[in-house]
């Protein structure tokens, strides 16, 4: 499979995240971040809303490896394949997604470095 690199370069400098937040109870997801202020900011402003929409909720957070358009990753609960990232995407906020060479797509806090 050819890449453009030009676009490769165009969605690498739109998000690496290095930052997410793991959310437990009525809801169950993961949100990720750029940096810490930016999560920082969520927790305080929009982790309260989710609260009141679906009750008690708890989170824990940790550190991304940073992946961005043309890394190589592989995927928890996909075994030891790896796969190299085509795209970014997002499914709603906060909340993105990887395009894989493999055709899939699959949440950035599910892939993890090589």
């Amino acid at each position: 499979m050819l890449l453009d690199l030009r676009l490769i370069g165009e969605v690498r400098a739109m998000k690496v995240f290095t930052k997410r937040v793991t959310v437990r109870g009525n809801l169950q997801a993961s949100y990720v971040f750029t940096d810490e202020q930016a999560r920082n900011f969520w927790l305080k402003n929009t982790f309260p809303l989710l609260e009141k929409e679906h009750g008690e909720l708890t989170y824990s957070t940790s550190d991304l490896p940073g992946l961005a358009v043309g890394d190589k990753c592989r995927v928890i609960g996909e075994g030891s394949e790896v796969f190299t990232i085509l795209e970014v995407f997002n499914y709603s906020k906060d909340r993105y997604g990887f395009s894989l060479d493999s055709g899939w797509r699959e949440e950035v806090a599910k892939c993890y470095a090589v």
